[in-house]
């Protein structure tokens, strides 16, 4: 995708961010993977008709965008919006294989596995 030097993000700005995306109610308008990367596309705020490209990033793990916000902050609205639907499908996920009758991991079973 788009060679990206990562900035490291303030809290403040990934709030900012946060309150942005909620205030403007901007949501995820299409999603694809493109050569095993997983895209999605969320609207601009500042320019009508056009979307941000927001993508996970395999070697970072994080998700990056291409919108001169991010550039600036190392972190947008547009990444926040795509960082909840990937939040939201893995929660769909669990929700599935827990009404599956797959038996959801105590507390005490996780600290036990990473020990």
């Amino acid at each position: 995708m788009l060679p990206v030097t990562l900035i490291t993000p303030s809290w403040r700005d990934v709030r900012r961010a946060i309150e942005i995306a909620q205030r403007d109610e901007l949501r995820v308008v299409g999603q694809a993977t493109i050569n095993g990367v997983q895209v999605f596309a969320v609207p601009s705020r500042s320019h009508t008709g056009t979307v941000h490209l927001p993508y996970v990033d395999a070697a970072s793990q994080r998700v990056i965008c291409d919108c001169e916000g991010y550039q600036y902050r190392g972190v947008c609205a547009h990444a926040m919006v795509a960082t909840r639907a990937i939040i939201a499908e893995a929660q769909t996920v669990v929700d599935a294989m827990r009404g599956q009758g797959l038996p959801a991991v105590t507390p005490a079973e996780q600290h036990r596995e990473a020990v």
